[in-house]
């Protein structure tokens, strides 16, 4: 919630902290946030399988299981990133193609990823919240605050003639207003 909720001020202008010297140490800062993003997206990707697996499991096919989700999620989401890292060079290469067509496409790509890492960047600020606002929500039911929760569930079932669709959006927006 504190990362999206610091990406949120970002957006509107609000400064924090101080200001570091530009190049080399503006890489490493970067760097460590994305470390430090990607370490707090493994901890809640962890903490909600934990809370979808079945309590009388056992310690070791527990962890076995986790080891796994952990495993394949890392898979996923650093082949993903990789793989969008390597775009624009892709698109690099093609554009020093002979043929005008793949020239124009490599252009194209190249162009078209400032975008494309901007509309990540907002979902993943806004998927930062939601699951962390959920998190929250539900974490504080289930220890000293049912607020929350309740509210959720008014607003829930206030919908649920307009259909899944729009309570499952509901849901998210309260979760991501929690969060932030």
């Amino acid at each position: 919630c504190f990362e999206g909720a610091e990406k949120v001020l970002e957006w509107f202008g609000v400064e924090h902290g101080h200001h570091e010297e530009e190049g080399a140490r503006d890489e490493k800062k970067l760097v460590f946030g994305a470390i430090r993003t990607d370490l707090i997206l493994s901890t809640e990707i962890m903490l909600i399988a934990l809370a979808g697996l079945d309590p009388d499991l056992g310690l070791w096919p527990t962890l076995g299981a986790l080891i796994v989700i952990g495993l394949v999620m890392t898979a996923v989401v650093y082949g993903a990133v990789a793989l969008l890292v390597k775009v624009d060079d892709i698109g690099l290469q093609m554009m020093k193609n002979s043929v005008r067509r793949t020239r124009r496409i490599g252009a194209r790509i190249v162009r078209a990823m400032p975008m494309v890492f901007r509309v990540i960047s907002v979902i993943g600020t806004v998927a930062m919240l939601w699951v962390g606002g959920h998190l929250v929500i539900a974490n504080l039911a289930e220890t000293i605050w049912h607020g929350p929760y309740d509210l959720l569930h008014v607003i829930e079932h206030a919908l649920e003639a307009a259909g899944p669709v729009v309570v499952w959006i509901a849901d998210t927006a309260v979760s991501a207003v929690a969060g932030l």
